[in-house]
């Protein structure tokens, strides 16, 4: 009889070791399981990061783009988003240029007219306005793609015999933006 309930025992510490191994199995499982859901929520999180501080940058862009143009010193008569295309010349020769710099906050500026021709011709005094690229600030060039440009009317006086009137054309506006002006 006691042969009997040792073997009894004996299945009894079988069942009972089956049963823990099953448990902390399941427990990996779940446990493995919760890991990988939070990894795949980690991802998706980064992502939307991402794409939240591309938006981000952008609306920067735009609302200095924008603060740039209204500024006395560059805006044409007080219109929304032109500037004057003889005061931005006036600027890329002003001596204390650093000085600008600083106070717009910005590291450099191109203002590209948008008039077909494929030839880039930088804006000097000597010919001005027969030229398509403005460079304000800047020596080195700023990358114009476009989620760092924004259209704008590049504006100025333009003389027909005894006629003074407004000519105003398309151009594209590059910001640079200082770090630590942000």
């Amino acid at each position: 009889m006691s042969n009997k309930t040792d073997n009894m025992k004996k299945n009894m510490d079988k069942r009972g070791q089956l049963k823990i191994q099953q448990m902390s199995f399941m427990l990996m499982a779940v446990f493995l399981f919760f890991i990988i859901v939070g990894l795949f929520y980690v991802v998706i999180n980064m992502v939307q990061l991402k794409h939240s501080v591309t938006a981000l940058e952008r609306e920067r862009i735009v609302g200095m783009t924008a603060k740039v143009s209204a500024l006395p010193e560059l805006n044409f008569q007080g219109k929304i988003n032109a500037i004057d295309a003889d005061k931005a010349m006036i600027m890329t020769s002003v001596k204390n240029r650093d000085k600008y710099k600083d106070f717009f906050g910005i590291n450099g500026m191109i203002i590209r007219k948008v008039d077909g021709k494929s030839k880039e011709i930088e804006c000097r005094s000597s010919n001005y306005p027969d030229c398509n690229i403005i460079k304000l600030f800047t020596r080195e060039n700023i990358s114009m793609t476009p989620s760092s440009t924004v259209f704008v009317a590049l504006c100025r006086k333009q003389a027909n015999g005894d006629r003074v009137y407004d000519k105003c054309e398309i151009a594209r506006l590059a910001i640079s933006i200082s770090e630590d002006k942000a």
